[in-house]
Formats: C-alpha cells, structure tokens, sequence
C-alpha cells in the first residue's frame, strides 16, 4: 500500500509555502502538486485518480478530502464545497472512492494559541523560517517528490 498527499495548484504562492511548511514539519507522507491552471480542481483531481487506478483490477484509489468548517453565518459564503464536487466525480470512477473529513482548522489554531489570529501565526512562522534560512544558507529544505505511482 502506497500512501501520498496531493495539492492541486491554483495559487503557485500558496503552493509553495505549503510544499516548505510540509518540508518544515517533516510528514512522512510525500506531497505531490499537481497544476491545475484551469482552476477545475474536480476535474484535474478526476483525471489524478485514473492515472492512479491505471485501469488495473488490482488497485484500489481511496481519496481523503478534507473540508475547511467556518462558524456560522459565514460558513455557507465562504465554502464552495469543493470537496462535494471532487467526491461526486471521483465517486464515478471503477475502483476508486471517496470520503469527506470536516476539520475545523481555525478552531485548532485559536485553542492552542487563543490570542492569535491565523493570519498572524502563519506570518510569524514565515519569518522565523526565513531567519533561520538566512542563518544557514547552504541547507536545502525542499525535496522533490517522485513521480513515479
């Protein structure tokens, strides 16, 4: 069994700043990023994952979507269910499936550090990581993921 995270690229600026803070936080779990110039991440996710069954009987594709919960009355505005729609094409696909996982981040972030905001905490972090870049400039963080399945 082969376990991998993948993020498909709408914002290179954000993209990047994950692929560093995955690097920063060691996962085991490699990340792939994947472009998605069209901005039609159910459609690229959908293409992802036949590439991934490769039309084999003996593979099976299981997708984690996690979805960003927001307080109400905001909640309804500011998702756009992105994950129902990956799910509704992934769903079609022989042997592979998909699972929706509510997780709430921001609650997280507060719980642990109750008088910082997200925003603030994420630029922090962005600064000390560049501090300590600048201390040791030979060191690279970054490791490509192989694209072999």
């Amino acid at each position: 069994m082969r376990v991998w995270s993948v993020h498909f690229v709408i914002d290179t600026t954000h993209a990047e700043r994950l692929r560093r803070r995955w690097d920063d936080l060691n996962i085991p779990v490699p990340l792939k990023v994947v472009d998605c110039p069209d901005r039609r991440v159910a459609r690229a996710a959908g293409e992802y994952v036949l590439r991934a069954c490769g039309g084999r009987d003996d593979t099976m594709v299981d997708v984690l979507l996690p979805r960003r919960t927001y307080a109400p009355p905001f909640g309804r505005l500011l998702h756009d269910r992105t994950a129902d729609k990956i799910a509704g094409v992934v769903s079609r696909i022989p042997h592979a499936a998909a699972t929706i996982i509510p997780f709430d981040v921001r609650s997280r972030i507060r719980r642990r550090f109750p008088q910082m905001p997200e925003e603030r905490l994420a630029r922090g972090y962005e600064r000390l990581v560049a501090r300590m870049s600048a201390a040791n400039p030979g060191q690279t963080r970054h490791q490509e993921v192989d694209d072999q399945w």
